[in-house]
């Protein structure tokens, strides 16, 4: 039977383990944000909302407009195009709300 000093250093390199792995994945997610952050890219992802389980909202920033996208596993639609420094998208979304009322 094992002793009692093993099982504990057993017990101890699991926890280890389990309090690692989270740790590094989260270290990982990390990483991928700053990247982003980084990047000198044309094209930047201001936001995304899924509203199904393969469609997509995104709002992207190319050249100083905005853009609002609709995706879809068949297609890539333009929806809106906004100024990059204006409050339309904003605007708009308030319109709408006030005409279903």
């Amino acid at each position: 039977m094992a002793d009692a000093s093993s099982i504990w250093r057993l017990f101890l390199a699991l926890a280890f383990l389990m309090i690692l792995i989270p740790l590094v994945i989260w270290g990982l997610k990390r990483l991928q944000g700053l990247q982003h952050k980084l990047s000198k890219s044309e094209i930047q992802i201001i936001a995304s909302q899924s509203i199904g389980t393969k469609e997509k909202l995104i709002l992207v920033e190319v050249q100083g407009k905005r853009l609002l996208l609709g995706s879809t596993p068949q297609s890539i639609t333009c929806l809106n195009e906004f100024e990059a420094n204006a409050n339309q998208f904003a605007e708009l979304m308030n319109e709408q709300l006030a005409n279903e009322k």
